[in-house]
């Protein structure tokens, strides 16, 4: 191999190298692109549709001059005579601050009820029977304001409005009198509120709700107020079952419009959190 041969394959093995030197270099001098998370909402959001087991007790008077009438309905006779019932619970919160809505209505077909009627002609009639047919709509629309956070146990304070509206439909039939007659009206109102919210969390799975809010304070109602405990089982961390037991009591007596009542029964419903 003469010299000359030798200087070229020298300096080509030379340029090899250099090359893939450098090719190295710019490799390991690449930026490296770390994968950056998509931020997450702050917020949580839970619905949360259920199911009442109400029974209705109390007072109406429908409308102005009217006779009151008095309800004794359980479960099992509401349910006869449900024509469609809804309860939907929505609460938005960043662990702070929340917004917080319960909405329910019920409509009742014609159910059994007695009082004094005002008959026209006859006047007033004691324990006659009287079929009222009635729809109750009413919305709890609160703010939230988070008072206690730890990892077992969570409390919030809650005000804002409830909303209540009313319709009856009143038929008397008393052959007795000759009297045939119905009437229809309807009335609501708008109670100021603020009740609290309490989560007990036993385990990763279990614990128990507690809530409780009174209004009125004769700015719509007289006094309203409702009660529920329950207990709260989480399927995953997105889903969860709560069994229980709702009490709500409304006493709205204004122009001649008497709606006293008392409804209360077993509640379940599932939770839907995002």
């Amino acid at each position: 191999m003469n010299i000359a041969f030798r200087s070229i394959l020298g300096v080509s093995f030379a340029v090899s190298l250099l090359s893939g030197t450098a090719s190295a270099a710019d490799l390991s001098a690449a930026p490296v692109v770390t994968p950056v998370a998509a931020p997450t909402s702050d917020w949580t959001f839970v619905v949360t549709p259920y199911l009442w087991a109400t029974g209705m007790t109390g007072h109406v008077t429908p409308y102005t001059g009217a006779s009151t009438v008095e309800l004794h309905q359980s479960f099992s006779d509401v349910l006869e005579q449900l024509n469609f019932a809804g309860f939907i619970n929505l609460w938005a919160t960043n662990g702070s601050f929340g917004a917080y809505a319960d909405i329910m209505y019920v409509d009742l077909s014609d159910q059994e009820a007695t009082g004094p009627v005002n008959i026209p002609g006859f006047g007033v009639v004691d324990n006659i029977d009287v079929d009222v047919g009635s729809k109750l709509f009413n919305t709890a629309l609160f703010g939230s304001v988070r008072l206690a956070d730890t990892d077992r146990f969570k409390m919030d304070f809650l005000g804002g409005v409830r909303i209540y509206h009313v319709w009856t439909d009143i038929h008397v039939s008393a052959p007795t009198y000759g009297a045939n007659y119905g009437a229809k009206t309807d009335f609501g109102w708008v109670d100021p509120a603020f009740g609290f919210l309490a989560q007990y969390k036993f385990n990763e799975k279990m614990g128990i709700i507690g809530q409780a809010d009174v209004g009125g304070f004769s700015a719509g109602s007289d006094i309203s107020w409702m009660a529920l405990a329950a207990f709260r089982y989480d399927f995953t961390p997105r889903t969860s079952l709560s069994v229980g037991y709702k009490y709500q009591s409304i006493d709205y007596d204004h122009d001649g419009n008497v709606f006293d009542t008392v409804l209360q029964g077993p509640v379940a419903g599932v939770m839907f959190r995002f």
